[in-house]
């Protein structure tokens, strides 16, 4: 039997984007095993025969020590499962894979770029510093042709290119990890005050204080809406929000921030409006799943959110870090139920065009073809996790 190994950041990653992917492997008859952090309950994985190998790390670059330790227990796991594939998801984890593939001969690896995140958003002296080491230590590990880099928007892949990290022939497009269309049903729109909806991280890059500036600007205007905040803090990233600075936010009815929820699409089916004014994505799910929900969405011009949306077509694309724009957009949705009706049958559309599961399973199949590894892969009947 075929061994598939995913190197993550977090167990729950598995559940909430490549659970279809990894039971379409299974039933192709490949055994699939995880690799990462296990915060989330292992159960569901070990009841479906997924492997799970607990690796410490943290998000992001943090001291050698802690990468090394990192790269130790991630060499323990290849060692211990012998992959013919591993399949590594976000920059950090392509890195490592990239460098033990080679070391422990592993026939084929799949690297997934899911966004460049805080080292390449952010302009401080340490990550411009940085970029070029981590760039030239995953090229290193490109050079050899059992290898494929999948990006989910077309600004990173060209990057990469450009950088000599990935030759063009090598570097594949895939729309995000895809959703179901039987999750999500469209939205109503109903009479009375709308409703605003922003999940994400609660972390700076994610435009969580653009979005509150632009709410106080338009009640300043006396226009009238509900802004609901969804997502969980991150003490990992240095730009996160803290939970006394968005306590303080409820306290002047700015917003009203839920936390972490697991009732997704039934947030989004009461909602009126999807809003994310985020610095820079990979192809964010968040969108994703509002679109699939039959919203229309507000969000930036920027890579992994563009994609998403067609400007005045399924919403409005704005500048990022820019209130002042995004207070007009949304302003604009607020006061027509007509456009959001329009704007929100439009964001179904485009979802069942690009999005769902079955275009993701496609991308993916194009991978494999490419490394020649013999994995043939269909939607798994019931996939989706309860």
């Amino acid at each position: 039997m075929k061994r598939y190994l995913f190197v993550v950041n977090e167990l729950g990653f598995i559940y909430s984007h490549f659970w279809e992917l990894a039971r379409s492997i299974q039933n192709a008859g490949w055994e699939v095993a995880v690799a990462g952090v296990v915060s989330s309950s292992p159960k569901r994985a070990v009841e479906h025969d997924i492997m799970c190998f607990p690796i410490r790390t943290v998000l992001g670059i943090s001291d050698p020590f802690s990468e090394l330790r990192t790269l130790i227990e991630l060499r323990r796991a290849v060692r211990s499962f012998r992959p013919d594939l591993i399949h590594a998801i976000s920059l950090k984890n392509v890195l490592l894979s990239s460098f033990l593939t080679k070391t422990e001969k592993v026939p084929s690896l799949l690297c997934a770029i899911t966004g460049l995140g805080t080292m390449f958003i952010d302009d401080k002296l340490a990550f411009r510093l940085l970029r070029p080491l981590v760039l030239k230590g995953m090229a290193f590990g490109q050079n050899h042709n059992n290898s494929v880099m999948a990006f989910e928007n077309r600004d990173d892949q060209e990057y990469f290119v450009r950088k000599r990290v990935v030759p063009s022939q090598r570097s594949f497009l895939i729309p995000g990890s895809g959703v179901s269309p039987e999750l999500f049903t469209s939205a109503e729109q109903r009479y009375g005050i709308p409703q605003i909806l922003c999940v994400a991280r609660m972390i700076r890059s994610k435009g969580i204080l653009e979005l509150t500036a632009a709410a106080a600007a338009l009640r300043v205007e006396g226009v009238r809406f509900d802004l609901i905040l969804v997502g969980d803090v991150d003490p990992s990233n240095q730009t996160s929000l803290t939970i006394e600075e968005l306590s303080q936010m409820q306290t002047h009815e700015v917003l009203s921030w839920l936390g972490k929820r697991s009732d997704i699409p039934a947030l989004l089916k009461s909602a009126s409006i999807f809003c994310l004014p985020s610095y820079r994505e990979g192809m964010s799910r968040a969108l994703v799943e509002a679109a699939a929900a039959g919203l229309p969405i507000v969000t930036t011009d920027v890579p992994g959110c563009r994609e998403v949306v067609v400007d005045g077509v399924n919403g409005y694309l704005v500048p990022p870090r820019d209130s002042q724009s995004l207070a007009i957009a949304l302003g604009r949705l607020v006061r027509s139920r007509e456009l959001r009706i329009r704007m929100g049958y439009a964001s179904r559309e485009r979802f069942l065009e690009r999005f769902t599961t079955a275009h993701a399973l496609r991308a993916f199949q194009n991978c494999y073809t490419a490394l020649g590894v013999p994995l043939d892969i269909k939607i798994a009947a019931k996939a989706q996790p309860e």
